[in-house]
């Protein structure tokens, strides 16, 4: 654990303000770039959009064997308020198997969701097949009073019970940023928690409005109640999102940390088969910024291989870097840089049978942005990257999510053409060039 004073911080909201001037930084052309498209067939893109209505945002994807479950939000009214914490929002969510979308289905629905692009919701398939889904709720009436709530269904999404907060601190600060991981008893869930950020008085707080203190990392397994919560890592980035996957030893969970010189690099925790271990840098990257750039790991695993990628600005370079564990992340290899020109992050990667990562994130150029890819093996040769779909650099363009439904890729992103909407399309794996490709 870090101990020391905690230094002033721009938060979540002023730092987004930010990130169209940062990404438009170091961008070289395309043409210079290694693994570039050039040559390469692109993919052909099957969109089957989800039953989202116009207006949807805040995908997760989550997929279980050859089943995946999408969940979304929705704005219901538009006439209650300007202001959108005033708003009602519906937290929904569809099965997608055989190819085909499940009619649409309602968790929750009311005024006091705290909805935004990064901190999106979620639904995981226990390993039993029950269901748990999380969401935000305004605890307060400070810009950072949210919970962490829970819902649990062993009807897959007919009715669901309400479980409470994953958290039992009882303070109105920030808690969000989850990722679900099914266990054997239940689903695991790992979240950032700001109680050690109350503010006790006016004067207790940094320029932001969070309080003085720390964000930190603690993870609880929720079964039909929540277990006593514990505390994995006391100083972490405030509001970079968490991946968490499940290795041959147990879960592992990848976030961005937070140093008291200001580096924030990606770290891990994981269960080791008999404990969680101690924090850990997947790499040294050395990225010092003075706020947080929203902007978390992805990870995957297969057996004992597991595989983390992220998005860094270390050196005043934009880059996409991955590294492998092959002892279910005890160790991690040297890192690779994949993407050393437009990257702007928001990546996500899953593993195919060989063990070579499908890596996905968000690219841009001085006028657009597109999603794209590229396979990289665990000896760290890369194949082609290939454009999957286009895009808007905006914030509201959220995080693009990939996930493995037999032998195709399901992608998921927000459209932000005017209107936002949720689209998805599948693309056969195969068409994502193998590392060999010439």
């Amino acid at each position: 654990m870090k101990t020391g004073v905690p230094y002033v911080v721009l938060t979540m909201m002023m730092y987004s303000l930010l990130i169209p001037v940062i990404s438009a930084v170091g961008i070289t052309p395309t043409s210079v770039r290694p693994g570039s498209e050039e040559n390469a067939t692109p993919p052909a893109i099957n969109q089957i959009d989800p039953p989202a209505t116009e207006g949807s945002f805040a995908p997760n994807l989550h997929v279980s064997g050859d089943r995946a479950i999408l969940s979304w939000l929705e704005i219901v009214e538009t006439g209650i308020s300007d202001h959108p914490r005033k708003r009602s929002y519906r937290l929904r969510f569809a099965f997608f198997e055989n190819e085909h979308w499940s009619a649409p289905r309602t968790i929750i629905e009311g005024v006091e969701f705290f909805a935004n692009w990064a901190d999106v919701p979620s639904v995981a398939i226990g390993r039993d097949g029950t269901l748990l889904a999380h969401w935000l709720e305004k605890s307060g009436p400070g810009t950072f009073a949210y919970d962490v709530r829970l819902a649990r269904s062993t009807d897959d999404g007919e009715t669901w019970s309400l479980l409470g907060p994953a958290h039992n601190d009882g303070t109105q600060t920030e808690h969000g940023f989850v990722s679900l991981v099914p266990e054997d008893e239940g689903v695991r869930a790992f979240w950032l928690d700001g109680r050690q950020m109350e503010i006790d008085d006016e004067e207790d707080t940094d320029d932001s409005g969070h309080g003085n203190g720390s964000m930190t990392l603690r993870t609880a397994l929720v079964t039909d109640q929540v277990t006593q919560g514990m505390l994995l890592d006391d100083r972490i980035c405030e509001c970079c999102g968490t991946s968490a996957v499940m290795t041959s030893q147990g879960p592992l969970i990848a976030y961005r940390d937070r140093d008291f010189d200001e580096t924030r690099d990606i770290w891990f925790v994981r269960y080791d088969g008999m404990e969680w271990t101690s924090p850990a840098p997947v790499h040294v990257d050395g990225w010092k910024i003075a706020g947080c750039p929203v902007n978390g790991p992805a990870v995957a695993a297969k057996e004992s291989l597991v595989v983390v990628a992220w998005y860094t600005q270390a050196g005043n370079q934009q880059q996409i870097r991955v590294a492998f564990s092959h002892n279910d992340g005890a160790t991690f290899n040297k890192a690779v840089i994949v993407d050393p020109s437009g990257a702007m992050g928001r990546v996500d990667v899953i593993l195919d049978d060989s063990g070579q990562a499908i890596l996905c994130w968000l690219d841009s150029t001085l006028m657009a942005g597109a999603i794209v890819a590229c396979r990289v093996s665990p000896d760290g040769n890369m194949g082609k990257i290939v454009t999957l779909a286009g895009t808007s650099t905006a914030r509201s363009s959220g995080f693009p999510k990939l996930g493995r439904v037999g032998d195709d890729l399901l992608l998921i992103w927000t459209e932000d053409s005017g209107t936002r909407k949720v689209r998805a399309a599948t693309i056969r794996m195969s068409d994502i060039p193998s590392v060999d490709t010439k």
